[in-house]
């Protein structure tokens, strides 16, 4: 992709990839989220606090 929008900010269908993924996800109840985040980490961050607040972020170094 030529962005400068992490690719999981991309929406699809009213909704971001990461959106997507964690809807799908928490169809199986899961007792704890992580998301790994590199590249775009704030945006990432900032848009998951909105859309999973108890989601936990791991960052990943290159």
């Amino acid at each position: 992709m030529k962005s400068a929008t992490p690719k999981v900010l991309h929406e699809i269908a009213g909704r971001s990839l990461l959106g997507h993924v964690l809807a799908a996800v928490s169809e199986i109840n899961p007792a704890q989220l992580c998301v790994v985040v590199g590249a775009g980490r704030e945006a990432v961050e900032s848009h998951l606090n909105q859309i999973a607040p108890t989601a936990k972020t791991v960052f990943q170094d290159r």
